[in-house]
C-alpha cells in the first residue's frame, strides 16, 4: 500500500508521454497517423467559380410586372416560355462558362505542382490529393510526400531528452510530498 501513491503519478506520467511522443510524430512520414494532423488545407477546388455570372437561381424571383404580365391567351403563355427558354439558355451558358474556367484552373494548379490537399503536423507538412477525387464522398487522402517542417531544432531526441527530466521532477516531487 505504500508505493501504491507513488505509482499512480508515475503510471500517468509514463501514458502522458507515450501521448506526447504519438502526437509529435504523427505525419511524420507519409501514411503515419496523418489523419491527426494540426490543420488541413483542401486546395482541390482552388480558383474554381471565380466569376459570378449570376444564375438564375441567385437572382430574385420576380412578383409582377415582369414582360409577360398582362399578356393574355395564347401570346402570354408564348411569352413565358420564351422567357423560361432564355432563362435556361443564361443559365446553361453560366455553367459551361464556369466548367471552362474549372478546367483552365485545374490544368494551371497541375502544371504549378499544387497539390489537393497540405497537412500541417507538429514536425512536418506533408502534401497529397484526393482518392477518388476530392469531391466523392467518403473521399480518401493519398499523401504523396512530407517534408521537414518548422522544426528549428525540435528532434524527437529533444523530447525525450524534456520528458525524462519531467519525469525525474515528478518523481522528486512526490517523493518530497510524501516524505
Amino acid at each position: 500500500m505504500k508505493h501504491l501513491p507513488i505509482g499512480i503519478p508515475i503510471v500517468a506520467s509514463v501514458g502522458a508521454f507515450i501521448l506526447v511522443l504519438l502526437a509529435l510524430l504523427a505525419g511524420s512520414r507519409p501514411g503515419f497517423m496523418e489523419e491527426f494532423d494540426l490543420i488541413a488545407f483542401n486546395t482541390s477546388a482552388l480558383g474554381h467559380n471565380l466569376v459570378d455570372l449570376g444564375k438564375d437561381n441567385d437572382e430574385p424571383t420576380p412578383t409582377g410586372d415582369s414582360l409577360c404580365d398582362g399578356i393574355g391567351g395564347l401570346l402570354g403563355k408564348a411569352c413565358t416560355t420564351a422567357t423560361a427558354a432564355v432563362g435556361s439558355v443564361k443559365s446553361d451558358v453560366a455553367d459551361k462558362i464556369n466548367e471552362v474556367g474549372n478546367s483552365i484552373a485545374d490544368e494551371l494548379a497541375d502544371r504549378l505542382g499544387i497539390h489537393e490537399f497540405y497537412s500541417l503536423h507538429p514536425l512536418t507538412i506533408c502534401e497529397g490529393d484526393y482518392s477518388p477525387n476530392a469531391t466523392a464522398p467518403g473521399a480518401g487522402r493519398n499523401v504523396s510526400e512530407c517534408h521537414k517542417g518548422f522544426t528549428n531544432g525540435i528532434t524527437p531526441q529533444s523530447c525525450i531528452l524534456t520528458s525524462f527530466i519531467i519525469l525525474t521532477l515528478v518523481s522528486r516531487l512526490q517523493h518530497l510530498c510524501t516524505s
